[in-house]
């Protein structure tokens, strides 16, 4: 069973950051300090602390990261499979016996330009459709493609053009205009699109928010 971590960094504490800071691995705490800004930083340490939390859950203790060729993170031995993002205040972490990409993207205007660089004519077609908001609609679709590439370990290394997202029934893939064996599951949170894709059709009926 896939389960989905939550944390809004909006609703935390003042003192949020030291405390998540407080109960991170050295390597995450790295990270940690690596970023710029003060929210990027309590944004990397919100997702670290849901990583671990969520990681404990499953009985992984001191857990060690490796990284593909691409850069996913991953733990030794295969067990449980783990995704991270972050979008605006809002970070996600998905665990899953199986290979997993997640991703959360907050509403925000779109160019035009875009939308015919990273859409297929069926996809640009779906956005800019009456009905949903467009703006709705591409967040949605992003969402999905990032959670693509990131289940398969590929990241941007894979053109988002490559992927097509079929909304006709249930959400389905094509990569390179073949059909992909891979599942997915939509959550809507806060004004946020959240998307998690899967190999095992196996999905946490909610999202599970924490706080510190």
């Amino acid at each position: 069973m896939l389960k989905l971590y939550y944390i809004d960094v909006e609703k935390l504490p003042e003192n949020a950051l030291e405390t998540a800071c407080a109960n991170l691995s050295a390597e995450r705490l790295k990270k940690v300090q690596s970023q710029k800004g003060e929210r990027d930083k309590l944004l990397s340490a919100a997702a670290g602390y849901i990583l671990e939390r969520g990681l404990k859950e499953e009985g992984v203790t001191n857990p060690q990261f490796f990284y593909n060729a691409d850069g996913k993170p991953y733990l030794k031995g295969g067990k449980v499979h783990f995704n991270l993002s972050h979008s605006g205040s809002v970070a996600v972490c998905a665990l899953s016996d199986s290979e997993v990409g997640v991703d959360v993207q907050a509403l925000r205007p779109v160019k035009n330009e875009l939308l015919k660089k990273v859409c297929t004519q069926a996809e640009y077609s779906f956005v800019t459709a009456d009905g949903e908001s467009s703006l709705q609609r591409f967040c949605r679709l992003w969402a999905l493609k990032e959670s693509v590439m990131k289940c398969l370990g590929k990241g941007l290394s894979l053109s988002p053009k490559r992927i097509e997202i079929n909304f006709s029934s249930a959400i389905c893939a094509k990569i390179d205009g073949k059909d992909s064996a891979l599942y997915f599951k939509e959550y809507e949170r806060d004004g946020y699109c959240i998307a998690v894709c899967c190999k095992v059709n196996a999905f946490s009926p909610d999202v599970i928010e924490i706080s510190l």
